[in-house]
């Protein structure tokens, strides 16, 4: 029996990932290809003809001495009409960088369980 891949919301669409401050954006990206998500789309280097859009935000905030960063992002998931169909934000700290690389991957994993879920 195969595997169900979740949502059939997002079943076989391409998916576009917006440019997000601090390479969010490729980090996701490289997040999903490399990590071997399962997700039931297709990743799309161009925005023509995606059928769903993710968007978002990030900001890296250093502590009080600089020696570490803690990151926030909010994402949101867009359909082609303009309608939110998941959104989800992420904060992670970093000793070595603004905390991209793990704010981009607890990102993932919420998108990951919530195609599961749905």
């Amino acid at each position: 029996m195969a595997e169900d891949l979740g949502t059939p919301l997002l079943k076989g669409s391409k998916l576009y990932i917006e440019e997000i401050e601090g390479g969010l954006d490729q980090f996701m990206t490289a997040e999903i290809v490399a990590g071997k998500r399962k997700l039931p789309f297709t990743l799309v280097a161009t925005a023509t003809g995606a059928g769903y859009f993710l968007n978002g935000t990030f900001l890296a905030v250093p502590d009080e001495d600089g020696s570490s960063h803690t990151g926030y992002a909010a994402v949101r998931l867009i359909d082609a009409e303009g309608t939110i169909i998941w959104a989800a934000s992420a904060m992670a700290s970093s000793d070595d960088g603004t905390g991209v690389m793990a704010v981009a991957r607890e990102l993932v994993k919420k998108l990951e369980e919530w195609v599961k879920s749905d």
